[in-house]
């Protein structure tokens, strides 16, 4: 249960920049604070970019795959 590669299982074609968010974030009470907070923290662990322009355009692009499902 939770964040484990051992759950793991569907594999995916992300190209450079482009994240999964894990199951735990998009379940949460609020999905979109907690993708906030998901992707500053990689951002903090590797400063390489602006966290607020990036989150920006990564739940656009997730909102965008989202609709078109």
């Amino acid at each position: 249960k939770g964040d484990s590669l051992k759950n793991d299982t569907v594999p995916i074609m992300a190209s450079a920049g482009e994240i999964v968010l894990p199951r735990s974030v998009t379940m949460s009470d609020n999905p979109g604070e907690a993708a906030k907070q998901f992707v500053m923290n990689l951002h903090s662990k590797y400063k390489d970019g602006d966290e607020e322009n990036d989150f920006k355009t990564a739940l656009s692009r997730a909102i965008k795959t989202r609709k078109s499902k």
